[in-house]
């Protein structure tokens, strides 16, 4: 029964592992896009040399 126990619980930690890599890589990808779209939406106006 305590081996049963015992490989539920890491069971459970491994999925907790899986799952918090498979959102940490949704909020890198998300951060990327919004930064790619924040850039994209600049206005620069500089001097220009001639």
């Amino acid at each position: 029964m305590r081996g049963k126990q015992l490989h539920f619980f890491f069971k459970v930690f491994d999925i907790g592992i899986g799952a918090a890599l498979v959102f940490g890589n949704d909020f890198i990808a998300a951060a990327v896009v919004a930064d790619g779209i924040a850039k994209g939406d600049v206005n620069v106006k500089g001097e220009r040399f001639i």
